[in-house]
């Protein structure tokens, strides 16, 4: 009897692997169709916004955050735009991006974006920090429980 439910346990964990694999082999279709919201969605699931959304978002931002004129949100969101058409998804240089940007905005904007950039660094430092202590921190106890 131990033998039977050996054998039927054995079976039921490598039929479920079989079948698992099936399902993943299938997941890869790319196909993607476009939301009423802007986003595509793409066959496996994974949704990324189009780059008319992405040129917008980053442009309300901006001007939320250095109050952008309308011509200058006009050449922005172009600016946006032509970047997320060509890049698709892929890094963009930022380098680039970043003076082409400042050439568009006057000098104040520039300091305050300048501002808010390191203001951002500082606090990914911070976070990076944070984690690093937090993972050093088990190992520690793990070590003082030896």
């Amino acid at each position: 009897m131990k033998k039977i439910f050996f054998v039927a346990s054995i079976a039921v964990v490598g039929l479920s692997a079989a079948f698992a694999q099936d399902k993943k082999a299938a997941a890869p279709v790319m196909q993607s169709a476009q939301s009423s919201s802007g986003q595509l969605q793409r066959a496996d699931g994974v949704r990324s916004a189009s780059p008319e959304k992405v040129a917008e978002t980053r442009t309300a931002r901006l001007n939320k955050e250095v109050s952008l004129t309308a011509d200058q949100q006009k050449k922005v969101y172009d600016h946006f735009l032509k970047e997320a058409q060509e890049n698709k998804g892929r890094a963009i240089n930022r380098e680039e991006s970043s003076a082409a940007l400042k050439a568009l905005l006057t000098a104040e904007q520039n300091q305050k974006m300048d501002a808010l950039q390191a203001e951002r660094k500082q606090k990914m430092q911070e976070r990076r920090a944070q984690r690093s202590e937090q993972k050093a921190a088990p190992a520690s106890a793990q070590d003082v429980a030896k």
